[in-house]
């Protein structure tokens, strides 16, 4: 297994970055929306902006889930081949009402979902409301919920501490 898919080295790289986001406003996230069918493009990373600082959140390959940070810029087009984007697609920040709906809102806690065998499937972040908004892998699809759903089975391991 890759590195970068495993909870111990995505704590090793981002946990400072992640429990300095709780008590950070969620300034504003993007999605990447496949234009010509006007659905969010399941292989594309949610990039969130909190109190100035970028995370990249990604669903790759069948079951994998990583994360960066300021490493995409939002101002090229996604798949950004030839200074185009060759599928019609864009960067939204309305794509999904969900995402859209937890702008504004105070991180509380940030949370690593996992497999038993230390391998990371997304990331639960809380909000100080109560809501949460929950960006995982599920079988190579962007999954976008307010909750994590109980076929999951997912592990939690918490990053930012609730406040």
């Amino acid at each position: 297994m890759d590195r970068a898919y495993q909870i111990s080295w995505l704590l090793e790289r981002y946990g400072g970055l992640l429990r300095g986001l709780v008590g950070v406003p969620l300034e504003q996230a993007w999605l990447v929306l496949d234009e010509p069918n006007m659905v969010i493009h399941p292989a594309s990373p949610i990039v969130l902006n909190l109190g100035g600082t970028q995370v990249e959140l990604w669903s790759v390959y069948l079951t994998d889930f990583t994360m960066t940070s300021g490493e995409i810029d939002i101002r090229q087009a996604p798949f950004n081949w030839n200074g185009e984007s060759p599928f019609g697609a864009a960067w939204s920040t309305d794509a999904s009402p969900l995402v859209a709906s937890r702008v504004g809102r105070v991180v509380s806690a940030v949370t690593f979902l996992s497999e038993p065998a230390n391998h990371c499937r997304g990331v639960e972040i809380q909000f100080f409301d109560g809501s949460l908004l929950v960006v995982a892998n599920y079988f190579d699809e962007l999954f976008l919920g307010d909750e994590v759903p109980s076929d999951f089975g997912f592990a939690r391991t918490a990053v930012g501490r609730p406040c």
